[in-house]
């Protein structure tokens, strides 16, 4: 009677071992797809932020107040998408890199900007130039 209880209980356990690798195979397939589906997503934004550099560079354009809001606008959202996956995957694996990634992230906030300023400054000064 007890070896008949030992074979049940160790061919539930083997059913139930069969189920949950099952069901954390196809959560691994999703976390695939998302993460996917997270690198389209940023490759399309530095795109169109590339873009719209070119468009508001060209001399047709350049200075345009409305572009240049947009452009700031598009850099922030890349930088606030970077921001919410790719320190977070970062730091899941190397905990110890959290501190790391934070001075990266002040001195990347500080030269953007710098950079920003100093195309305020040339803005305006295209500005004096043209009255």
């Amino acid at each position: 009677m007890f070896e008949v209880v030992i074979i049940i209980l160790l061919v539930l356990s083997f059913l139930g071992n069969v189920v949950l690798f099952s069901y954390s195979r196809s959560l691994v397939r999703q976390l695939i797809v998302i993460a996917d589906n997270f690198a389209v997503l940023i490759k399309e934004l530095k795109e169109y932020s590339e873009h719209l550099k070119k468009i508001y560079t060209s001399e047709t354009y350049y200075g345009d107040d409305t572009l240049m809001d947009l452009l700031k606008h598009s850099e922030f959202i890349d930088k606030e998408v970077l921001k919410m996956f790719i320190p977070d995957l970062q730091a899941m694996a190397h905990p110890a890199n959290e501190d790391l990634i934070r001075e990266e992230e002040e001195q990347e906030y500080k030269k953007s900007y710098e950079v920003s300023k100093k195309e305020e400054e040339n803005v305006e000064k295209k500005e004096e130039k043209q009255e």
